[in-house]
């Protein structure tokens, strides 16, 4: 299967193993019709015929419907384009949707889907940044957290492939086909067979990378709480909170580069705010000004009235006990990204492409157990791990450019679709994390992807 004039295969990243349901997800910031118009400098060098929603809409529904995705997580979603395109489109593919939009003037916001032969809805909850009062969270941004259950019976699946080699779309796309009546059963998937499914689209300000780190903080704190496990199920632990949760996937349009401070806060868990330069933080463009990034308090980035504590959790502040006591913000889920972001060491891969910018902003995050483990001694892995097999690939610029600035004839959105393939496991508690394809390793004293 193809999408567009371009070509663009599955590369399978890990050996599928065992009889744990496979399943895909999507990214997609699909860019709203209101924000285009705001901002047509932009857009200058595309033809206007393919600017247009009544071009876009139709295309944009083909080429998501085309992938067979399980999960979709839309980005830039107006609530009417949502209510007359996308719901109903996706309607007659089997797919449930919810909408959440910003507040104000913005008319667009986050959407995702699931597929009901593949998953049953546990909770969905919406998620608004905007905390009047409160410094840093000023921005009305959002996120929409699913937490979803299976309903694929497990199947034996055979181990075949090598790490990384390309795989023709059947090979993936048929583990995942909710037509075949293989795959699907009567709410046949245990409570270990759910995954919260996570999708935000957080500020683009480049420059405001403190309010970002706001944002994310908010968002961590509300999947650890939808995220969870019961308490029968949960390991002892010396920090407050829980302690095991069910699989994360964190998708959408962070608006930050790979390997910037937010970046590697998301993946390892952790950042020292103290003295660091706001203005890079999201490592969106270079800069040589330079504001120390200030919280609410010497060693609390957030005040009390929000109840988030620096490791990212609710906590009750009311006796004015606080367990902070560093300028740093944690959270306790071991993620990685989906994708390896260079194609080779000299060519970067791209999530978006229009006049003024060429570059990687959109993501799809997911439960690795890569730094948990070693971060933090004292936590269980998750109950069930996701494993990375498989990613559809991206679009080299050499192959993009030629085609002019996004959109275009082929392609609706200024931003490029993700997808990700990943297996649901059962942990070995009694050897380490096993390494997917993409694992991070040090290299001339920096992190690096391999």
């Amino acid at each position: 299967m193809s999408t567009g004039l371009l070509d663009r295969k599955i590369e399978k990243t890990a050996a599928t193993a065992g009889s744990g349901a496979i399943f895909s997800v999507i990214s997609y910031n699909i860019l709203s019709d209101t924000l285009r118009e705001q901002h047509p400098e932009l857009y200058e060098k595309c033809d206007p015929q393919y600017l247009t929603w009544e071009h876009r809409g139709p295309q944009l529904v083909t080429e998501i419907v085309s992938y067979a995705s399980d999960v979709i997580c839309l980005q830039e979603v107006e609530k009417q384009c949502f209510e007359t395109t996308f719901a109903p489109e996706f309607e007659k593919h089997g797919y449930k949707g919810f909408h959440i939009a910003r507040e104000g003037d913005h008319p667009d916001g986050c959407a995702t889907f699931y597929c009901q032969e593949k998953f049953d809805l546990v909770e969905q909850r919406p998620v608004r940044f905007h905390k009047p009062g409160t410094g840093l969270l000023d921005r009305d941004n959002v996120a929409l957290l699913l937490l979803l259950r299976s309903r694929c019976e497990p199947e034996p699946v055979q181990t075949s492939g090598e790490s990384t080699a390309a795989a023709s779309d059947d090979d993936l796309v048929q583990s995942t086909d909710r037509d075949s009546g293989s795959n699907s059963g009567s709410n046949s998937g245990s409570d270990s067979d759910m995954v919260v499914v996570a999708n935000t689209h957080l500020l683009f300000n480049p420059r405001r990378g403190d309010v970002k780190l706001a944002q994310l903080m908010v968002m961590m704190a509300e999947v650890q709480q939808l995220a969870a496990l019961p308490a029968e199920h949960a390991a002892t632990s010396s920090l407050p909170g829980p302690s095991s949760y069910h699989p994360i996937i964190l998708a959408g349009d962070f608006n930050l580069v790979p390997f910037s401070p937010l970046y590697w806060f998301i993946v390892t868990g952790g950042l020292s705010y103290q003295g660091i330069n706001q203005f890079t933080l999201s490592g969106q463009e270079g800069t040589h000004r330079n504001k120390p990034l200030r919280g609410a308090s010497p060693n609390s980035l957030l005040p009390p009235s929000v109840g988030i504590s620096n490791r990212c959790q609710y906590e009750d502040f009311s006796n004015g006990l606080r367990f902070d006591n560093l300028p740093a913000i944690t959270h306790p889920f071991g993620l990685a990204s989906a994708y390896q972001h260079y194609f080779s060491p000299n060519e970067p891969e791209y999530t978006t492409y229009h006049q003024h910018v060429c570059t990687t902003v959109d993501y799809i995050m997911y439960s690795s157990n890569l730094f948990q483990q070693s971060r933090r001694v004292d936590m269980l892995p998750y109950r069930q791990r996701l494993s990375l097999v498989g990613r559809r690939s991206l679009i080299r610029q050499g192959d993009l450019h030629p085609l002019g600035s996004l959109p275009n004839k082929w392609y609706a959105s200024d931003h490029i679709s993700l997808q990700a393939f990943f297996q649901f496991r059962a942990p070995n508690l009694q050897n380490a994390p096993v390494r997917d394809s993409n694992y991070y390793e040090v290299n001339n004293d920096k992190k690096v992807r391999r």
